[in-house]
C-alpha cells in the first residue's frame, strides 16, 4: 500500500474557524457542502478550502488567499493545519504547517525518531513523497483547469512552461508543441463576448439604481425613527392613563410611602440583629475538634485491643507457660486504666462537637434568614421608587386628552416612516435580485474564462517537448489516457501525432484557429488577442475523437491522470493520494455518470492511488466515491465537518 492521508486537523484556516479534526481511511472521498438554512445550495462553502487542508496547503502551503496572513481566518490572531501521513512499512509522519499574524509561517515535520524544523522542514517532505512541488502538482492535484496540469508548472515560482516540461522529460531542449482542436475554443470566445456584453447591459441597469448600502442606510434610519416615535407613542399613553387614572391627588401613593420606610426599618434592624460573622470560626473550631474526636476514638480503638488479658500460653513453643505471662499482664493493666482515660476524653470532646455543629446549624439559619430579609427589603426599595417616580409626574389638572392628540400625532408618523419602510425595502430587493443576476452571469462568465484558459494552456501544454525523446513518454501517456476512456465507456480517443515546423507568418491564430487578415501588419488575433507567430506544422498533435459536448475535458482528464502515473512511476514517488476539484462539472449528465461510476475504482486499481479526495457538488460524483467528508454551514456562517 502507498502513502495516504490518516487524520488531518487545525484551526482558523481559510472560512473553518475554530477547532477542526478528522480521522480518514485510504479509499477515494466525495467532498461536499451544504447550508443549514438553503438546501441544494453548495457553493462557498469550502470544499475546495477543505481539500487543500488535507495535504497540498500542509505540504507545500499551496493556496488560493492575496498573501500568508490572508490564510488565517478573518479576526483571528494564529491559525494552522496539519496531516499525518501512514506509509507503506506503516511509520508515520505528522506535518504542521502554521502562523501567527505578521509572522513567518513555520513548517515542522515530526516523526517517532526525529523533529525536523523550519529550515529543513519541505526538503524533508519532497523526499518522503519523492515529488518536488511543482512534480506534486502535476501528479496529484487536479483543478477545474484540467489539461494545463500536463505540464510541471509551478504557479508560485511563475516557471517557464518549457522549463517545466523539461523537469518531467529530463531533457535539454524541447521543442514543437501539440495544436488542440480549437473551433471549441473559438466558439467559446464568442460566447465570452456575448457574456461581457450581457453582464454591462445588467451591471449598468445596477448604476442607474440608488447604491444599495444607501439605502440600506436610509432603511436602518426609517427602523431607528421608528424605535423612537414607538417609545414616545408609548409614553403618551401612559401619560394620558395616568392622568385618568386613580384620581388628581396622588396622596394614597405618599402615605404608602412611609409606610414602607417604617417596614424598610424595622428589616434593616432584624438584619443587624442576625449574627452570621462567627461562621468562619466556629466552622474552624468545629472542624479542629472533629480532628481531635477522631483521634480520641482511634486511640480507645486502639486500647481495647491492647487491653485484653493474656492467657499464658507461649505463642512459640505450643504447651509451654509464658514465663513473661505476669509481666505482660501487669502492663495489661496499665493500658485498661489508659483505655478509661481515653473513653472519658472522648466523651468531652464528642460534647464539645456536638455543641459546635449545634451553633453552626444556628448561624446557617441566620444567615439563610439574613439572604430572605434582604430581598423582602430590596423589593419594599422598589416600591417606593415607584411611588416616588409616579409623584414626581403627577401634574396637577391634567387632562388625557392632550397626550391623546399627541399620541395620534406621533401614530401618523409611524404610518409615514412604515411607508418608507415598505418602498426602501421593495427597491432593495429589486437591487437584490439585479445583483444576483449580475453574480450568476459573472460567474458563467468566469466559467467560461476558466474553460477559455484551459484550452490556452492545453494548446500551449507540449509546445515544448523535444520529439525524439518525448515520443515514448507520450505514447505510454495517450494509450493510459484512452484507457481510462475506454473503461467509461466513453465515445472518444486520444491521438498524438508528431508533425515539423514552417517558416512563413501563421496564417490563422496558433491558439484559436481565426484565421488572420492577408497582410502580414496584422500582428495579433482579433479574436483572442494572442500575437501571431510562424505558419507551422505542430510536431506533436493531439486529438479528441469529437469535438462537441465535454470532449475536450473528458480528454483533458484522461490526460491528466495518464500523465500524473507516468511522472510518479518515473520518480518512484510512493505518494498514493490523489485531489481533483470539480473535474467532471463541465460534462453533460451522461458522461459524467459514466465518468463517476468507474472513477474510484480507475484511481486505486488503475493508477496506484491509494486514497483520494473529489470535490464534487452532483450525486454522481458523490454517490461513487466509497466515502464522503461533508462540510455543514450553519447560518452564523460557521463550519462543522464530519466523515461518513
Amino acid at each position: 500500500m502507498s502513502f495516504y492521508v490518516e487524520t488531518a486537523e487545525f484551526e482558523n484556516v481559510f472560512c473553518f474557524r475554530g477547532h477542526h479534526k478528522i480521522n480518514l481511511e485510504p479509499k477515494a472521498y466525495a467532498i461536499t457542502a451544504v447550508y443549514e438554512s438553503k438546501s441544494g445550495r453548495s457553493n462557498w462553502g469550502g470544499k475546495t478550502s477543505l481539500m487543500s487542508l488535507l495535504g497540498p496547503f500542509v505540504l507545500f502551503g499551496i493556496h488560493d488567499a492575496d498573501s500568508e496572513d490572508a490564510w488565517i481566518t478573518d479576526g483571528e490572531a494564529r491559525g494552522w493545519a496539519s496531516i499525518s501521513i501512514r506509509t507503506s512499512d506503516n511509520r508515520l509522519y505528522r506535518i504542521k504547517r502554521g502562523r501567527t499574524r505578521g509572522k513567518s509561517t513555520q513548517l515542522e515535520v515530526t516523526t517517532d525518531e526525529t523533529t525536523v524544523g523550519q529550515k529543513g522542514a519541505q526538503d524533508f517532505i519532497e523526499k518522503i513523497l519523492g515529488l518536488s512541488e511543482a512534480d506534486f502538482e502535476a501528479s496529484s492535484l487536479v483543478a477545474q483547469e484540467m489539461a494545463k496540469k500536463l505540464l510541471s508548472s509551478n504557479p508560485k515560482d511563475r516557471l517557464d512552461r518549457d522549463e517545466a516540461l523539461e523537469s518531467w522529460f529530463q531533457l535539454d531542449k524541447l521543442d514543437d508543441c501539440l495544436q488542440l482542436v480549437k473551433s471549441e475554443y473559438r466558439n467559446l470566445l464568442k460566447d465570452e463576448a456575448q457574456a461581457v456584453a450581457t453582464l454591462s447591459q445588467l451591471t449598468d441597469k445596477l448604476q442607474r439604481t440608488e447604491p444599495s448600502d444607501e439605502l440600506e442606510g436610509l432603511l436602518q434610519g426609517t427602523l431607528n425613527e421608528l424605535v423612537i416615535l414607538g417609545n414616545e407613542s408609548r409614553d403618551c399613553w401612559i401619560k394620558a392613563k395616568e392622568a385618568t387614572g386613580s384620581g388628581k391627588d396622588p396622596g394614597w401613593r405618599k402615605e404608602a410611602v412611609k409606610k414602607l420606610e417604617v417596614e424598610i426599618k424595622a428589616l434593616a434592624d432584624k438584619i443587624l440583629s442576625l449574627n452570621t460573622e462567627d461562621i468562619p470560626n466556629v466552622e474552624a473550631t468545629l472542624k479542629e475538634a472533629n480532628r481531635n474526636l477522631d483521634s480520641k476514638i482511634s486511640n480507645v480503638n486502639r486500647l481495647k485491643v491492647l487491653a485484653n488479658e493474656f492467657d499464658g500460653k507461649c505463642p512459640v513453643l505450643s504447651g509451654f507457660e509464658c514465663p513473661a505471662k505476669a509481666e505482660i499482664n501487669k502492663n495489661k493493666n496499665l493500658q485498661l486504666e489508659e483505655l478509661e482515660t481515653n473513653q472519658t476524653e472522648r466523651s468531652v470532646v464528642q460534647l464539645i462537637v456536638d455543641e459546635l455543629t449545634q451553633k453552626l446549624s444556628e448561624l446557617r439559619a441566620n444567615e439563610r434568614q439574613k439572604i430572605a430579609l434582604q430581598t423582602e427589603l430590596t423589593n419594599k426599595k422598589l416600591q417606593v421608587a415607584n411611588h416616588e417616580d409616579a409623584i414626581s409626574r403627577y401634574v396637577p389638572g391634567e387632562s388625557p386628552d392632550e397626550w391623546l392628540a399627541k399620541k395620534k400625532e406621533v401614530d401618523n408618523k409611524i404610518n409615514q416612516y412604515l411607508g418608507m419602510e415598505r418602498e426602501l425595502r421593495a427597491q432593495l430587493a429589486w437591487n437584490l435580485d439585479l445583483e444576483n443576476s449580475i453574480g450568476k452571469q459573472a460567474l458563467q462568465l468566469q466559467s467560461m474564462r476558466n474553460d477559455i484558459a484551459a484550452l490556452r494552456e492545453a494548446v500551449e501544454v507540449f509546445k515544448a517537448s523535444k520529439m525524439q525523446i518525448a515520443k515514448d513518454n507520450l505514447s505510454e501517456i495517450e494509450s493510459d489516457a484512452n484507457f481510462i476512456l475506454e473503461t467509461c465507456d466513453i465515445d472518444l480517443q486520444i491521438s498524438c501525432q508528431w508533425a515539423k515546423t514552417g517558416s512563413e507568418a501563421a496564417k490563422a491564430c496558433d491558439s484559436c484557429g481565426e484565421p488572420y487578415p492577408k497582410s502580414l501588419k496584422y500582428k495579433e488575433c482579433e479574436r483572442c488577442g494572442t500575437k501571431r507567430g510562424k505558419h507551422t506544422i505542430d510536431r506533436l498533435d493531439i486529438k479528441p475523437s469529437a469535438v462537441s459536448g465535454g470532449a475536450r475535458n473528458l480528454g483533458g482528464l484522461a490526460l491528466q491522470l495518464a500523465a500524473s502515473k507516468w511522472l510518479r512511476n518515473n520518480r518512484d514517488s510512493l505518494w498514493g493520494v490523489i485531489y481533483l476539484d470539480e473535474p467532471l462539472a463541465s460534462l453533460d449528465e451522461s458522461n459524467r455518470r459514466d465518468v463517476s461510476r468507474k472513477l474510484a475504482g480507475m484511481l486505486t486499481a488503475s493508477f496506484g492511488f491509494t486514497q483520494s479526495f473529489l470535490v464534487a457538488h452532483t450525486s454522481d460524483a458523490i454517490d461513487a466515491m466509497a466515502g464522503k467528508i461533508e462540510i455543514r454551514v450553519d447560518n452564523s456562517g460557521r463550519r462543522s465537518i464530519r466523515v461518513i
